[in-house]
């Protein structure tokens, strides 16, 4: 064997590995890890040959115990593969080794994509061999002597040509090079010999001439490149205006690297590439419809390996990697405040689709414990990325100020030594808008010149809320402003004397930040994730008790020296925030999936 060291009883040609690994003139130094190393005499002849960082794995746990015992200097490079995760959670390689092994292995795409590519450094090589599938299958049936024997049993991933290249592709993989090896060794010379005599020696000397297509064995190197991995992400929630939009919107616009992402649901964002089959999704139907089988034809047309849904449901589609964000699970317990439509569609659909993606996002602490409360989902599959306000929007206060009194101008509304209460939502009976105006009607009586401001188009059941305005002796002072633009909604948080926000359940609650941005001291509810994100910028109130909330609105009003002192920890807590951490966050997740 030319001077290798090799257990009788070992697997695999190991001369042949051997021969192609040294072929490449890996420097010593590098850090190498052989995946299904049985006894590991390829490892332990690499180590004879000045490799000092070597390891193996195997899914033969005898195995492993015997190659440590075969070869003792290796007991601390051997490890056993559980067949779930490699067990290597922060450690890097250099190359990884992969003879005789990809024919083995399930779902092969997949382990190479979730196990190999995560453990390979950038531009770190993978070196692999494995049957080529028709040769093979000929070889199996021929050394057998029948057409009976059941092939896949063992190999249940065999390659062609092509499918190899393109597993490896789709896996991560760039400069995939797939060639012809010397396989006339004395080990396949044995092998053959005993199975098909003389003949097949014949047939393994006629081999070296044959095209790779029809060549025994596929060798070959693959790269690591970082732009390699296609990630798709749900935009749809770009068409939306409310916190969903300016989650999607911030997100993308802080993520750096752009070449590799393909935005689906969006016909154009900045300068991602977009992807929009322009399906109407306001119709219920045609959104199932869309999201169940035209988005994973998409993802599986466009190559791509991770995808991400923005807004609490994303396909499950083979081979990719699924990613979701929930923004808020307040239906689940608020039902009642929900169109049925959307009651279904969340009682049904939603709860489904978060549970099989393979990574969740959440967007606090709070909606990370409601999701393993309510839906019993592991907590380690779950990252919080925080949300933050919009800094590009509150560099320019004076312009944002000047459009916010032209907005309202336009609306006949006069601000002139008025004390404005602002509320920014999407009108719901979640936000307690009924709450919000009984307690400015306890504190209108004695204050002629508070006025209330809600901006804020209409969501759903909308009727108690409109009732209690009618019903109100001060509605002539309270005004529903409907959408209003950004620029013009950042300018109302800079001109309120109070910003009131006292909603049942939030998943985040972005308003607070904004207010706390501006300027705007903030009275909040204190459940949910509100106390979270408010910090102590907030005075803490309970929803369902008018009176407490009258009672602090009265505090801020008349208190000037608390509300400064207010508005001081409001802009402390805001600095806690940063769109820029929440995409470097979700690019971490991108990367720790791979």
């Amino acid at each position: 064997m030319n001077g290798l060291v090799v257990n009788k009883q070992e697997l695999g040609n190991i001369q042949s590995s051997f021969d192609y690994f040294m072929k490449f003139n890996i420097p010593k130094n590098a850090k190498i890890l052989d995946v299904g190393c049985n006894y590991g005499s390829l490892i332990y002849n690499l180590c004879l040959n000045g490799y000092i960082n070597v390891y193996g794995i195997d899914n033969n746990r005898e195995s492993i115990k015997k190659g440590k015992l075969l070869y003792p200097d290796l007991k601390k490079r051997l490890f056993y593969y559980n067949g779930k995760r490699l067990p290597f959670e922060s450690e890097k390689f250099d190359v990884v080794l992969m003879f005789d092994v990809i024919e083995h292995i399930p779902n092969v795409q997949d382990f190479l994509r979730k196990q190999v590519y995560r453990v390979l450094n950038l531009n770190g090589v993978l070196l692999f061999q494995t049957p080529n599938k028709p040769i093979n299958i000929c070889w199996c049936y021929i050394s057998n002597r029948s057409f009976k024997v059941k092939w896949w049993k063992d190999h249940c991933s065999l390659q062609t040509y092509w499918s190899l290249k393109n597993i490896l592709r789709k896996a991560g993989f760039t400069n995939v090079e797939v060639e012809k090896f010397n396989v006339d060794t004395a080990h396949n010379r044995n092998k053959i010999f005993k199975k098909m005599g003389i003949l097949g020696l014949g047939v393994l000397n006629i081999m070296k001439f044959l095209p790779i297509y029809v060549y025994s064995n596929l060798w070959g190197i693959a790269i690591k490149k970082k732009s390699s991995i296609k990630i798709g992400i749900d935009a749809r929630t770009l068409r939306i205006d409310g916190g969903g939009k300016t989650y999607a919107k911030n997100l993308l616009h802080n993520i750096k690297k752009r070449d590799n992402i393909i935005l689906f649901g969006i016909d154009s964002f900045e300068n991602y590439e977009c992807i929009d089959e322009k399906s109407n999704q306001q119709n219920p139907l045609c959104r199932i419809y869309y999201e169940n089988v035209t988005l994973p034809h998409l993802i599986k047309k466009e190559g791509v390996s991770i995808f991400h849904g923005l807004k609490g449901t994303t396909p499950k589609v083979s081979g990719v990697t699924s990613i979701v964000t929930v923004l808020d699970i307040s239906n689940f317990y608020y039902p009642e405040f929900q169109e049925w439509v959307d009651s279904i569609y969340w009682g049904l659909i939603i709860p489904r689709k978060i549970k099989k993606a393979d990574k969740i996002i959440a967007i606090s602490s709070s909606t990370k414990n409601d999701l393993v409360k309510i839906l019993n989902i592991s907590s380690s599959k779950i990252n919080v990325t925080n949300l933050a306000y919009d800094l590009d929007l509150h560099t320019f206060k004076n312009e944002c100020v000047r459009d916010a009194k032209n907005f309202l101008k336009s609306k006949d509304i006069n601000i002139n030594k008025k004390k404005i209460i602002l509320n920014v939502n999407t009108l719901s009976p979640r936000k307690n808008i009924v709450g919000l105006i009984k307690a400015f009607n306890i504190n209108a009586k004695e204050d002629s010149s508070l006025i209330l401001i809600i901006s804020g188009k209409d969501g759903w059941k909308t009727e108690e809320m409109y009732t209690e305005y009618h019903k109100s002796s001060f509605r002539n002072r309270i005004y529903f402003l409907g959408f209003t633009p950004e620029r013009a909604l950042i300018g109302l948080y800079n001109l309120a004397t109070i910003f009131v926000y006292p909603s049942f359940y939030e998943g985040f609650g972005l308003p607070i930040l904004d207010a706390q941005a501006s300027g705007c001291p903030v009275i909040t509810s204190n459940i949910s994730s509100m106390p979270e994100v408010a910090g102590k910028g907030a005075i803490l109130i309970n929803p369902n008790n008018i009176i407490d909330i009258a009672k602090a609105m009265k505090k801020l009003i008349q208190n000037k020296g608390f509300r400064n002192e207010l508005i001081k920890r409001g802009y402390k807590n805001m600095r806690n925030f940063s769109w820029t951490k929440c995409a470097r966050e979700t690019e971490n997740i991108y990367e720790a999936t791979i």
